[in-house]
């Protein structure tokens, strides 16, 4: 959904139209990224962020996404990335498209394989026995409340393939340990990474409401969600409807696209709020409607470990969002912002009024927030644990508590 170009000075924009990927011969490492996403979401644009961090460091990074005509083909393109997309339209991946990475793993001679989605893991499990000295790392990015049972049992029937998990926050890990009981053994936690230089709220001084559209005189509460069951947005609705004449100084702003769309516009109509809120849809980058926003909502009933929430952090927003998955890891309650039970209207709904009313504690929030971010998230220490993972267990280490160390 928002991405911003990573370090300039990369290669120059690159896809092979035969061959997956252009491999440097002088790099140390060399690292095959697999997605199967047609939008761009969190897990996308870490992607992005991360890998010209990971080449500066001797790796070389090349995407493969699965599906043809992904929203994450451009950015890709547009930074200089290695990025290459199978033939096929949909979800489906067929025998021709896995026998195709299957040869480029073999042929290029990768030291080892990233994947990212339980669909496109199970399955490159499922040929690990064609490619079986290259190590096949799986990243966990959310709770997976919402899996059906055949995707639990089929995870749970493949995963001893996999030679490592690494989770982007400690909460995630510990629900797949404790309920999908995976070994302590193949786990490691690396957290989200930000880069702070393009998520500055400093440098887009020249952007103001009135440029977006938005009213000047009130406060613009912005949330960046897709609009999905998971990201809550109709429980943002009954708060907004218990605290609408309290938070008559406020504007909505909400940037996403999804199959609720409708369904949500009709509900804002139904409690009286269409015209304190604006849809967006789809932005391609988010920084300038942050840069002029006041508060930052993450409404959600399912995280890993918000990219979204850290971006709006970065630019020094102070936050209310749920506490669920990895959010209470990254804001600090009542210090960068405030988290509250999901579906506690009251207190959720309460946490965005204070905020609302006093410029004050959001100026000291919001701080509080990059600097947060600054200390525990800055990409270049997360690219630098990934590279140090990479290089591990390419010689040989297996156990989740010495890769960690």
């Amino acid at each position: 959904m928002s991405y911003s170009p990573a370090p300039k000075g990369q290669a120059d924009k690159r896809e092979n139209s035969v061959e997956i990927s252009i491999i440097q011969d002088n790099c140390v490492l060399k690292i095959l990224t697999v997605i199967s996403n047609p939008a761009i979401g969190g897990t996308e644009t870490f992607v992005l962020s991360i890998t010209p961090y990971l080449e500066k460091m001797g790796c070389a990074v090349d995407i493969v996404n699965t599906w043809r005509g992904s929203l994450m083909k451009e950015p890709a393109l547009e930074a200089g990335l290695s990025y290459k997309e199978l033939d096929g339209n949909s979800r489906y991946i067929g025998p021709g498209n896995l026998a195709q990475i299957v040869h480029t793993i073999r042929h290029k001679k990768y030291d080892a394989v990233l994947v990212f989605g339980l669909r496109v893991s199970v399955l490159l499990r499922l040929v690990k026995p064609f490619f079986k000295n290259v190590p096949l790392i799986t990243g966990l990015r959310e709770i997976g409340n919402l899996r059906r049972w055949h995707h639990i049992w089929l995870d749970r029937l493949t995963r001893s393939k996999c030679d490592l998990f690494i989770s982007n926050s400690d909460a995630v890990a510990q629900v797949f340990i404790k309920r999908e009981k995976f070994s302590r053994d193949k786990m490691v936690v690396i957290r989200n990474g930000i880069n702070l230089q393009e998520f500055d709220k400093s440098g887009f001084h020249n952007i103001n409401k009135q440029n977006l559209g938005l009213p000047r005189e009130k406060v613009i509460v912005t949330t960046v969600a897709n609009l999905r069951y998971e990201k809550g947005h109709d429980f943002y609705v009954e708060t907004i409807r218990a605290f609408l004449k309290e938070l008559a100084n406020v504007h909505f702003v909400w940037i996403g696209e999804g199959p609720l769309e409708s369904k949500l516009k009709n509900s804002t109509a139904a409690i009286g709020a269409s015209e304190k809120i604006t849809f967006m849809g789809r932005v391609e980058d988010v920084r300038p409607v942050l840069s002029c926003s006041d508060i930052f909502v993450l409404p959600s009933r399912e995280e890993g470990m918000p990219r979204a929430l850290m971006e709006a952090m970065a630019m020094s927003l102070p936050c209310v969002a749920t506490d669920v998955g990895g959010v209470s890891e990254v804001i600090e309650n009542g210090v960068s912002g405030f988290t509250a039970e999901f579906c506690n209207v009251e207190h959720f709904g309460r946490q965005i009024v204070r905020l609302a009313n006093d410029g004050d504690l959001r100026r000291r929030m919001g701080a509080a927030a990059r600097e947060r971010i600054r200390e525990k998230f800055d990409i270049e220490k997360i690219a630098e644990k990934y590279a140090k993972v990479f290089q591990l267990i390419t010689e040989g280490c297996r156990h989740g508590e010495e890769i960690q160390k």
